[in-house]
């Protein structure tokens, strides 16, 4: 499982680095802490955000539980977050993906369906504030197999500034 960690890791530090230095593609880092309710843990993660649409972003992310959890884990999954409301100050959206769980301190539970290593669905929502050069976030996450919520803060960093680069209209002469 840490190979499978590592590899996912790997896969996410390379997706940051790709891209075509084009002003279409609005690309930004973000960093969070999360709390999950079910578990009573507490956590931090990252992840990278890559525009593919006007209103749909693809964003790779990871999560790390601490040791001093009851649940020492770590994430690495893959969101899809679909913008319901923006405006230029606050933005809306849905988010749905997947993630792969790998549990460090894994002893069998009553719980038949947990794993050392686990693949688990979420589905939520967020809001976004932007400010000049970042944006604070807050998601609300549901994971249905293990009925988890799990709540997740952060900021993220957009070198360019929040606006995102709309293809420019040339005017018509004639």
């Amino acid at each position: 499982m840490i190979k499978l960690l590592k590899v996912l890791t790997l896969l996410l530090t390379l997706l940051c680095c790709h891209g075509k230095a084009h002003s279409q593609v609005i690309k930004n880092l973000g960093l969070t802490v999360n709390y999950n309710y079910g578990v009573k843990n507490a956590g931090i993660g990252l992840r990278y955000y890559v525009a593919l649409t006007e209103k749909l972003s693809l964003v790779p992310q990871v999560r790390y539980q601490p040791a001093f959890n009851t649940i020492h884990e770590a994430y690495a999954g893959l969101m899809l977050h679909y913008s319901i409301y923006e405006n230029n100050s606050l933005g809306i959206y849905a988010l749905a993906g997947g993630e792969v769980n790998y549990w460090f301190n894994y002893s069998p539970t009553i719980n038949p369906k947990a794993k050392e290593i686990n693949v688990l669905p979420e589905l939520g929502g967020g809001i976004q504030i932007p400010f000049n050069k970042f944006i604070i976030f807050t998601e609300l996450k549901y994971n249905p197999i293990w009925n988890e919520a799990l709540s997740e803060l952060g900021i993220r960093l957009t070198p360019n500034g929040r606006r995102k680069n709309k293809q420019l209209k040339c005017p018509k002469f004639f």
